[in-house]
């Protein structure tokens, strides 16, 4: 369930499967799908400058280019809202995939996200 406030707000890559934003929704999550907001078409880099102008962690399913992101905007000092990896959507059910996620947004605050990057294809008994 998430919490006003405390939970991630996750933002869902133009990669990203669109059936998991609406199923996180159900669940009380605030998603937003870049089609959604016109931004189908921008970069991995942008996806991550937008998400973090907007307070949202990016999910997706790039594990190359947002990996790369991430050591980069490290590297240069600048602040991202995190970065949820899922590479292995053809071998993980939707219902795999969204429960993974849900016990993650439910173990991970949004300031526990700041500058970090999670795979979700890890086991998430215990996600800290």
């Amino acid at each position: 369930m998430a919490i006003e406030g405390l939970s991630i707000r996750p933002y869902l890559d133009h990669n990203f499967q669109e059936q998991i934003g609406h199923a996180l929704r159900r669940e009380g999550f605030d998603v937003v799908i870049a089609r959604e907001v016109g931004n189908e078409r921008l970069s991995d880099e942008d996806h991550l400058r937008w998400a973090t102008t907007h307070g949202r962690t990016v999910l997706t399913h790039d594990k190359v280019d947002f990996t790369m992101l991430n050591e980069m905007w490290l590297e240069r000092g600048q602040t991202h809202t995190g970065i949820i990896i899922c590479t292995s959507s053809q071998q993980l059910a939707f219902r795999e995939i969204l429960s993974r996620l849900l016990n993650l947004l439910n173990n991970v605050t949004a300031e526990e996200m700041v500058n970090r990057l999670l795979w979700l294809d890890e086991s998430w008994s215990n996600p800290r």
